[in-house]
């Protein structure tokens, strides 16, 4: 099984708990896990593979906060463990899940610098609150315009982490430039 987190101001169900506006809705999958190794539940798949996720999971398409909150936290509940342990080989049986992981790596690193640089603990396996303090903390770093190309207020973290790794402000040719002079 598989926990996405989402924000969402109604309640849904009674299957969810609600943890500083953000609220975990349970997704359930029909596999369950056959190995525990060293804490990380595994799921074998048709293949013969074994990968920390089973076969009927999908790569999250959630805002950058939810994603952040996968990242970093484990469900017991659920037998998934943080996305940040993730490998290519664990959703290498997705289209575009090796691409998909390596983008969200990107992003989520650049982030839990940022919030480390502020004081913030980013441990291996974070509660829902930590992960969302952190990203508070460091999802500036990201430096995705506040504004829209319509002049309208962007929320970033209710921003799709795809949407994000597109509107990412790379540094410019100058700045490029600059820092290889060095």
């Amino acid at each position: 099984t598989f926990t996405k987190y989402k924000i969402n101001s109604k309640e849904e169900e009674s299957n969810s708990e609600e943890v500083e506006g953000l609220e975990a809705t349970q997704l359930t999958y029909a596999q369950a896990p056959i190995v525990q190794d060293g804490g990380n539940w595994l799921y074998e798949h048709a293949d013969g593979e074994k990968r920390k996720v089973p076969s009927t999971w999908t790569f999250p398409m959630v805002s950058l906060r939810d994603i952040y909150v996968l990242w970093n936290c484990r469900n017991e509940n659920q037998k998934i463990v943080p996305m940040k342990s993730f490998t290519s080989k664990d959703v290498s049986f997705l289209q575009k899940g090796s691409k998909n992981l390596a983008e969200v790596r990107g992003m989520m690193n650049v982030i839990s610098k940022e919030a480390a640089s502020k004081g913030f603990e980013i441990k291996e396996v974070m509660t829902t609150t930590e992960a969302l303090n952190a990203f508070s903390a460091g999802v500036g770093a990201l430096n995705i315009p506040l504004l829209t190309p319509q002049g309208k207020a962007r929320d970033i973290a209710r921003t799709k982490w795809s949407s994000a790794s597109r509107f990412k402000q790379l540094p410019s040719e100058t700045e490029k430039a600059a820092e290889t002079a060095c």
